[in-house]
């Protein structure tokens, strides 16, 4: 019997493996680099921006810097929209506190 390569069985029961993660507005639980270090730890990759290798866009649950807002919708939810109208459901679209439950951080409700 053949297992599959170490790397893939040790990190895939992480909540981020393979995630390739951005995230946008202002965070409420953890400050912008130490979520990005908590995403790395859980096995997947922070990004700074959107690209065709985005999977997911974390929602700050803060409200959004103004000057990246365009329409009532930051940069980053814009140009993640244009990504899943090429190929729908490429980027997930996840509020703060769906990534607080998955990363195992208290609510942004408790916070």
């Amino acid at each position: 019997m053949t297992l599959p390569p170490a790397d893939k069985t040790s990190h895939s029961h992480l909540p981020f493996h393979g995630q390739v993660v951005v995230f946008t507005g202002k965070l409420v639980s953890v400050g912008r680099r130490e979520a990005r270090e908590l995403i790395e730890r859980l096995g997947g990759e922070a990004a700074e921006n959107i690209t065709s290798q985005t999977t997911m866009l974390i929602v700050g649950a803060a409200s959004a810097d103004p000057s990246k807002i365009e329409g009532g919708q930051t940069v980053e939810l814009r140009k993640a929209a244009e990504i899943n109208v090429e190929t729908p459901g490429r980027v997930g679209v996840l509020p703060e506190e769906d990534f607080c439950r998955l990363a195992g951080l208290p609510s942004v409700e408790v916070l």
